[in-house]
């Protein structure tokens, strides 16, 4: 697998993160569910890698406040460095013009 991941260019490792973070969001489990967590930081993780690959503004939006979340959550475990990286990107992605980031 890894070595196909090789042969990739980076159009299609974009691609491929993409797929499997929408597969991930797509059926992630309920908020109450145990595993939530751990899926849904695997599912931002992916699109992240994906790189700027969203495609509307509305689901940029989303996208971004589910990176705040799992950048709340990362500090939450005192795990700054992977908050600050989630925050960061979520906000470099915003559409021009969202306002309320910086609340």
């Amino acid at each position: 697998q890894e070595a196909s991941y090789d042969l990739m260019d980076e159009e299609e490792r974009s691609k491929y993160h993409y797929s499997i973070g929408m597969h991930l969001i797509s059926n992630m489990p309920q908020p109450e569910d145990p595993d939530f967590s751990s899926v849904s930081f695997d599912a931002i993780g992916q699109i992240n890698c994906a790189g700027t690959f969203a495609s509307t503004e509305e689901f940029r939006v989303q996208f971004a406040a589910l990176n705040l979340k799992a950048g709340k959550r990362s500090m939450e475990v005192s795990d700054f460095v992977s908050a600050l990286s989630y925050m960061e990107y979520g906000r470099a992605n915003l559409p021009e013009g969202v306002l309320g980031w910086e609340e």
